[in-house]
């Protein structure tokens, strides 16, 4: 059985011993990647008005920005400006360092400041402030602080006090209350973990709450006193607890069965931190939590869970000072120092300044090479050194040369077994590390002294090609040094590298061209053509990976050649762009295996990605810097890059350079709109935008890139268009300035230049829209339209009336001088008409006249009374139709009489007749009203009739007192054209006897004509006679009986 076991034993020992080795193996990485030479201390020129304040909190918000407190001030950073926020509401200074314990951040981005007398404060925006929200502490007490707070994923602020109470803050609700838990020493630390709540205090005693709320479900553990009381507390991934005390280092705490067990933690590895006082504890980055950040009197640390990988202070880094308060880790491996002195910021960099070379603070390193089996080796002006890589340190130590040739050194090289240096005075020096031995080669096989060597390159096959300066190339094989044969065209040339070009051969560089001095398995034909392309190319070095190959021009740029899968390399092509080649002077560049170049020039190192974007690795005028002015370059047995120069050495390490550059966002700080900050709004559809209203009379936009390590390199230019035809060039101020932005939509672009001076033609864009004014709303826009449509509707109606109106003027004016000339054409018809109407009457009226005279002239020839009477009377008859003639009118082409007028002609006539009419007075009240002719004529002989029959008869000589009245009326008796006459004569006379009107011839007549036309007739002689006729007469009838 035993035999059995033995077997299986020994692999879970060699399996427990390869995973042993593997974890150191990565714990080794970890602290190589963490040396403090891995870090720059850079605070950029914004953060330094933070010099000379105490900084004890920093809460670092991802992607957007981070906050500092100081002794009573707030500072915002957000990659281009501090902004500086007061504390209303603070009272005197009670605490001479900080007043603050922690700033705070809930999952809804509010942010809270606890003050150590534990009042609360929350940013406003509003007011630009923290403002007091709390009015005292639950722990109203004298001597009582805050000492430690927590907030959990509900958005609970955990408080806890020096008497070991604890408090309770619901961000949401802005409520606090006290919590019945409680400790019997100050709570130095409160953690949260995957078990609940931790509160510790400072005698180290534990408390985990799994339901905090209500405090049921407590685990109390009593962990035991270290040498010091307990300061500062950090919960590990794992769950293990360390505890920093106030000088005795960092103890750990292991909780497992209602114990608690404490030891010592890091002490037997790093006694520096095991007398330290710890001031805080944190995890490093959230990519590696694993990690740990701690702050001390005695430096910065960075652990793990069983040691100290990397210490920083002032001995071994420029952070200044070996007193760090806080520290937080950002991005994705730099540090936020809080001090004594102000903020501190360490950028994690791939890139080691070495200028100390074992005392020799001032090297000139003019080579390096490197050997897999002798390692890597760096040559200066008069001295040799080997790189060393140690656990935590890379060491420089000089190789002694026991010769009096090792000054002037030039050039060198390595192969599997020896060291080759050339020198300036033409010597070759050999020197195998392996035995210390060295031999010095002066001259070549025919004694002839060699010219300066100014390049080695050791073949494979053994051989070693020696590069003058001015003397061509040598070859050295079997410890003889030979030049190349005469003919060729090298014996003059000065040499400036060898190199193996794969598919060509071993190529040398010189001042006229590229030369082929052996050809690498090709046809020398084959070799020649492909080396053609380059014949046009003043290479000074150069480097090949699998896949490319790249040729370096001092002032020409860096050319690219790809490699084909037939193994052919193309036409070299020009990758430094353009604006960065007219400032570069270019020494070397080198390859990585992941094809991500190198180049050293005059303003630093830069990397060119495989994207073909190039970025800044080291600036070059930086504190310790180095200069590369001799091209010096190589890569060490662990592949990482070498350049050298005046100054020291430049090492980057391969696998962080293999990542790629930090993530160097661009994006906006903030915006101001009239000198108001104004939210940028951002959504999945309209992404970034800002709605403003009219006017705008002032647009500032701020936007940063952070990287510490360059930020004074980052250049900025933007466009607001259509505003601005093109980019304007901000330099590397982040921020810019418009005034009187008219309304409109806009988009505001911003473009970086990264610290390599290579601009991100994306950049980032927000768009705008300046609202309108009232008046040039779209709605503004409606009302102007209708009513500039109903202007014109008025001008049209008032056009349309003036013209009608115009045009019916003219047309009345037309009608009107027709109607005129009608008028007076009508009028001179009328007047012929008058004219021969009044003719006629006149004719008539003569005749009628002529008529009565002759009548009465032969009524005095006639011998009998009677018949004179009758003649007499007959003449009386023409005399009254003369009389009705003369009130004939002419109306509407008929006839019509004016009996009232005729009645009036009558009485007058009448009156002078007869002698006594004088004393009658006479009264006519015949209508005024026109009769028709034809109707008049038989009217009128009655009324004449009937008032001559009055003056002869009715009034007597002696009577007084007499008259004689008229009265008619005329009016349409029906529908057939008849019409009623009332006739009504009166007078005052004697009356006429009874039985005598048939005598008289008057009356007789009168008679016959109104039984003619059915009339009635009545005569009265009562104080008088009245006559009253009442007949109706038809045109046709009445026609007729005058006609009869």
């Amino acid at each position: 059985m035993t035999l059995f076991r033995f077997p299986w034993a020994i692999l879970g020992f060699l399996v427990h011993g390869c995973g042993y080795a593997a974890e150191m193996a990565s714990v080794d990485s970890v602290r190589e990647s963490l040396r403090p030479r891995k870090f720059i201390s850079f605070t950029p020129d914004p953060l330094r008005i933070l010099n000379g304040n105490t900084i004890t909190n920093v809460l670092v918000r991802a992607d957007k920005d981070f906050w500092i407190s100081s002794s009573d001030e707030v500072f915002q950073f957000d990659g281009n400006d501090v902004n500086t926020f007061p504390v209303i509401g603070l009272p005197e200074p009670k605490y001479p360092e900080s007043q603050f314990e922690a700033i705070i951040e809930n999952s809804n981005s509010e942010l809270f400041l606890i003050s150590f007398t534990g009042i609360i404060y929350k940013y406003s925006k509003k007011e630009k402030a923290f403002t007091r929200i709390t009015p005292r502490s639950p722990v109203n007490k004298d001597g009582i602080e805050v000492m430690s707070s927590y907030i959990d994923d509900e958005d609970m602020i955990w408080i806890g006090y020096s008497d070991g109470s604890i408090s309770r803050f619901d961000t949401r609700l802005k409520t606090l209350s006290k919590m019945d838990i409680k400790l019997s020493a100050p709570i130095i630390s409160i953690l949260g973990g995957h078990r609940g709540v931790h509160f510790v205090d400072d005698s180290g005693s534990i408390i985990i709450s799994p339901k905090p709320i209500d405090g049921r479900g407590l685990n109390y553990f009593t962990c035991g006193k270290a040498l010091s009381p307990f300061s500062a507390g950090f919960i590990g991934r794992a769950g293990e607890i360390f505890l920093g005390t106030k000088g005795d280092g960092v103890w750990k705490a292991e909780l497992a069965n209602e114990k608690c067990t404490l030891e010592k933690a890091f002490a037997k590895k790093d006694e520096k931190i095991g007398t330290a006082t710890i001031h805080d504890i944190s995890s490093a980055w959230n990519h590696r939590d694993d990690l740990m950040l701690i702050s001390s009197d005695s430096g910065l640390f960075i652990t793990n869970k069983d040691e100290v990988l990397a210490i920083f202070d002032r001995s071994n880094s420029n952070i200044g000072t070996n007193e760090i308060l806080t520290a937080r880790g950002v991005g994705d491996a730099g540090i936020l120092a809080g001090t004594y002195t102000g903020l501190k910021v360490l950028k994690k960099t791939n890139v080691e300044v070495i200028t100390d070379f074992a005392g020799n603070n001032s090297p000139s390193v003019v080579a390096t090479t490197t050997s897999p089996q002798l390692g890597t080796y760096i040559a200066d002006y008069s001295h040799v050194y080997k790189l060393s890589q140690g656990t935590r340190e890379v060491s420089i130590q000089e190789v002694i040369l026991s010769t009096r040739s090792a000054r002037g050194i030039m050039s060198l090289e390595a192969n599997h077994e020896n060291l080759w240096i050339g020198f300036r005075n033409g010597h070759l020096l050999r020197y195998t590390p392996s035995s210390g031995e060295v031999a010095t080669y002066s001259t070549d096989f025919k004694k002839r002294r060699m010219p300066p060597i100014s390049a080695i390159y050791a073949a494979k096959d053994g051989v070693i090609y020696i590069g003058t300066f001015g003397g061509g190339v040598y070859s050295l094989s079997n410890n003889l040094i030979k030049p190349l044969s005469s003919e060729n065209t090298l014996s003059k040339d000065k040499i400036l590298q060898i190199t193996r070009f794969r598919g060509i051969g071993i190529v040398a560089f010189t001042e006229r061209g590229t030369q082929l001095i052996d050809i690498d398995g090709e046809e020398e034909t084959v070799s020649r053509k492909r080396l053609s392309m380059l014949s046009d190319l003043p290479i000074w070095s150069s480097d090949e990976s699998q896949t490319s190959r790249w040729l370096v021009t001092p002032k020409h740029g860096v050319y690219l050649q790809t490699r084909n899968e037939l193994g052919e390399f193309s036409s070299p092509a020009q990758v430094v762009p353009e604006e960065l080649l007219k400032r570069l002077v270019i020494y070397a560049a080198l390859v990585d295996r992941d094809d991500i170049a190198y180049i050293s020039s005059n303003r630093g190192i830069f990397k060119r990605l495989r994207d073909g974007t190039f970025h800044k690795v080291l600036k070059g005028s930086i504190s310790n810097s180095v200069t590369f002015d001799f091209g010096a370059s190589g890569v060490d047995e662990k592949d990482n890059i070498l350049f050298g120069g005046t100054g020291g050495l430049v090492r980057i390490g391969y696998q962080e350079g293999s990542r790629g550059p930090d993530n160097q966002a661009l994006r906006y700080t903030k915006t101001l709109v009239n000198g108001v900050a104004r939210q940028i709004a951002d959504s999945d559809f309209e992404g970034l935008h800002l709605i403003i209203e009219y006017p705008v009379k002032v647009l500032s936009f701020h936007y940063s890139m952070i990287d510490f390590t360059a930020t004074d390199d980052f250049k900025y230019r933007y466009k607001l268009s259509p505003f601005d035809p093109d980019y304007i060039d901000g330099g590397n101020d982040g921020s810019a300035t418009y005034t009187n932005i008219p309304p409109g939509d806009y988009v505001f672009h911003v473009q970086g230049a990264n610290s390599a001076g290579v601009w991100n033609t994306d950049g980032i864009a927000m768009s705008v829209r300046v609202l309108p004014p009232l008046w040039r709303t779209w709605w503004a826009y409606c009302i102007y339209a209708m009513s500039l449509a109903a202007a014109i509707l008025l001008v049209k109606k008032w056009y349309d009336t003036n013209v009608l109106r115009i045009q019916a003027d003219e047309i009345a004016r037309e009608r009107t001088i027709a109607a005129d000339s009608a008028l007076d054409e009508m009028q001179e018809q009328l007047e012929a008409q008058d004219s021969l109407v009044r003719n006629i009457r006149e004719r008539n009226i003569a005749t009628f006249d002529t008529v009565a005279k002759i009548i009465q002239h032969r009524s005095d020839y006639v011998p009998d009374e009677l018949s004179a009477e009758i003649m007499r009377g007959s003449c009386t008859h023409v005399h009254a139709l003369a009389l009705l003639e003369r009130s004939l009118k002419y109306y509407n082409d008929s006839l019509f009489a004016d009996l009232h007028a005729f009645t009036a002609d009558c009485l007058s006539d009448l009156s002078v007749a007869h002698e006594h009419s004088g004393s009658v007075t006479t009264i006519n009240e015949v209508t005024s009203e026109l009769i028709s002719a034809e109707n008049a004529t038989l009217i009128g002989i009655l009324i004449h009739e009937l008032l001559s029959n009055a003056f002869q008869h009715a009034f007597p000589e002696n009577s007084h007192a007499r008259y004689l009245r008229v009265v008619m009326s005329y009016e349409d008796a029906s529908a057939d054209g008849s019409v009623k006459v009332r006739l009504k004569v009166q007078d005052s006379g004697s009356g006429i006897p009874e039985g005598i009107i048939s005598e008289l011839p008057g009356l007789s007549l009168v008679r016959q004509v109104v039984d003619h036309y059915r009339g009635v007739m009545e005569v009265a002689s009562s104080n008088g006679t009245v006559i009253t006729i009442t007949c109706v007469f038809r045109t046709n009838v009445t026609t007729h009986s005058v006609s009869s």
